[in-house]
């Protein structure tokens, strides 16, 4: 499990080696040592809706059109002899869709998986064969449709976040091995812009969801801390308005930050009450209370689109694995969201999809209303069995888990070979 550096998995070799990355993320596999160390997810697009509202707009007839956000599939990075991305239906707990294996039959990574805000496409980072570095990708929610956005990076680059626009994509590009810069990319022109210019290490970003802000993790001030810059300062690299999230005297790790979907909280991993690192959330001023919301062992954490759970990655089950878990404790219903046992590899990098349903409602009459229904649903992206997806040529281990109905815990399915 990574906890937000160099982000990668220890339970297997890291690639077949673009270059070799140095200990600059702690994996869960790590985290019983101690160590010093991506809410809208989308397309060009706007931003969805905030969590639990709704947007209306008026048209021209009269009626009016109400936006709802709602959790989708959970794109992460899985290895299985190469990296990959796949996806998966939290409701339902089964690897349905391996999304990316390799590019142009190379054996290297495909990584970092993040969603577009309107759920309709993945952004991640990939090598071809022979390629000296990572670039950013750009896919369809089904995997199809890969095109290479970047082609100027030199060195590794990871922790991908798209903005709530659409219009761009934050990441960490290494200026010099294992020393990570914030970048920005246009989604349509490719050109970049630098957001951070320090010597330290720079990692992992995300967005505000109104987009003013970067927060991201850096270890500028001796050990790795969540910080907050302008996300369009006036000169590229300026670091206006750079601020210290989560300041204090003691050497505790806070990396793998997340801003909520109503930007009033933000999460991270740390280390800070044991050698292993659990998911703890506080509010985005940097002052208040911070809550710990995992127990026993959290990384790489992601909100729901919903704002009411998250995503995280953790070995808790000897193997290292996503969860699902409300915004509460941890001994409140986290579920196990895949099993990579019996497979050659681990889950890393989770991230939410936001599924964006629109229906109208027509303006006020005497007679009554005619009935209205979404103008657009979750695409199913499943097939066969209900609960089970196809099995992969690569073998990948397709049983997983479910949630019971309420008042039952989760149930495992176990797919037909």
């Amino acid at each position: 499990m990574s906890n937000g550096r160099n982000n990668h998995t220890a339970s297997a070799p890291r690639r077949r080696s673009i270059r070799k990355r140095a200990a600059v993320c702690v994996t869960v596999a790590a985290l019983a040592a101690p160590s010093v160390a991506l809410a809208c997810h989308g397309s060009s697009g706007g931003s969805p809706t905030p969590a639990g509202s709704g947007s209306g707009s008026t048209s021209g007839s009269g009626s009016t059109s109400t936006s709802q956000v709602s959790n989708g599939l959970i794109a992460f990075e899985r290895t299985s002899g190469s990296f990959g991305i796949s996806s998966l239906n939290p409701n339902v707990g089964n690897i349905a869709n391996t999304l990316t294996g390799l590019l142009d039959g190379s054996t290297q990574l495909t990584d970092y998986p993040v969603w577009s805000p309107d759920g309709q496409r993945i952004a991640f980072a990939g090598a071809t064969s022979g390629a000296s570095a990572q670039q950013i990708y750009v896919m369809n929610a089904d995997g199809t449709n890969v095109s290479q956005l970047t082609h100027s990076v030199q060195n590794n680059i990871g922790g991908l976040a798209w903005s709530p626009d659409g219009k761009e994509i934050a990441f960490t590009k290494e200026t010099t091995p294992n020393v990570g810069d914030i970048y920005a990319v246009d989604v349509v022109k490719g050109s970049e812009r630098q957001i951070t210019s320090s010597t330290a290490d720079d990692r992992n970003p995300t967005w505000s969801p109104d987009g003013n802000y970067i927060a991201f993790q850096s270890n500028r001030g001796g050990k790795y801390d969540i910080y907050r810059v302008d996300a369009h300062p006036t000169t590229d690299g300026s670091e206006q308005g750079l601020a210290d999230l989560t300041p204090g005297t003691d050497a505790s790790n806070e990396v793998s930050p997340d801003y909520s979907p109503d930007g009033n909280s933000i999460m991270f991993a740390s280390d800070r009450d044991n050698a292993n690192y659990d998911v703890y959330m506080q509010p985005v001023s940097g002052t208040g209370t911070i809550t710990r919301l995992t127990s026993a062992q959290g990384a790489s954490p992601r909100f729901s689109p919903d704002g009411q759970k998250f995503v995280f990655v953790s070995t808790r089950s000897g193997e290292q694995d996503a969860y699902t878990q409300p915004l509460a404790s941890d001994a409140k219903g986290n579920v196990r969201a895949t099993d990579v046992s019996g497979s050659a590899g681990a889950v890393d990098h989770p991230d939410w999809q936001a599924v964006i349903t629109t229906s109208s409602s027509p303006a006020a009459s005497s007679s009554p209303p005619a009935s209205s229904s979404p103008s657009s649903t979750p695409v199913d992206q499943f097939r066969g069995k209900p609960g089970c997806g196809p099995k992969k040529s690569d073998g990948f281990n397709a049983s997983g888990y479910h949630m019971g109905p309420p008042g039952n815990g989760p149930g495992r399915i176990n797919c037909p070979a």
